[in-house]
């Protein structure tokens, strides 16, 4: 054996090797991009939540003069995102009765402030002894949220606020608010 079957093999396992960098490599940086991509709508989440705004709760000022706040319920897109089919649930609890409405609001931009219907009407949200519910929302990506929330009286007669994590169904699967199967995507080519 001479010197050029060595100089051959040698470049044979060097290109070999130079192969499997390249493919390493590829398969870094479509993990990177998959990643990227995934972060980026992750960032265009809506997050959907009730607002106890004082002019709604003592029905006083705005819009919310002359007991029009007992058919108005404000929400605020505090995400990066557009809120689209935004719906909800709302159980009011009060001295004499429990009763249950339906909040209607469509698409919420993201930062802005929407006031929903409530239908029907409700009780002053002053007269609430407590109030729960979810709002239910879908992102740009397809995927369905809930976002459960709770209202109660606190021990000096304020209305409290409290949020769990809303919770995601992510597209085509059965959705967690209504037990149906969401809308298949264009996007996915089904």
């Amino acid at each position: 054996m001479d010197v050029s079957f060595w100089i051959a093999l040698a470049s044979v396992l060097l290109a070999g090797g130079s192969l499997a960098v390249a493919f390493l490599a590829y398969q870094a940086s479509r993990k990177a991009l998959e990643d990227s991509w995934t972060r980026e709508w992750a960032a265009q989440r809506p997050v959907i939540y009730p607002v106890l705004l004082e002019e709604w709760l003592s029905g006083t000022s705005g819009i919310y003069r002359s007991g029009a706040h007992k058919r108005l319920f404000p929400l605020k897109n505090g995400g990066r995102g557009p809120a689209l089919n935004v719906r909800g649930a709302l159980t009011v609890t009060s001295e004499d009765a429990e009763r249950e409405y339906a909040i209607l609001a469509g698409t919420i931009a993201a930062g802005d402030l929407l006031i929903a219907r409530q239908v029907p009407p409700c009780a002053s949200p002053s007269d609430w002894i407590r109030a729960k519910g979810s709002i239910t929302y879908r992102d740009l990506a397809g995927g369905t949220w809930d976002q459960p929330f709770d209202i109660s009286k606190s021990s000096e007669g304020e209305l409290e606020l409290s949020l769990p994590e809303p919770k995601q169904t992510p597209l085509g699967n059965v959705c967690a608010s209504k037990n149906e199967t969401a809308p298949r995507s264009h996007l996915t080519g089904a």
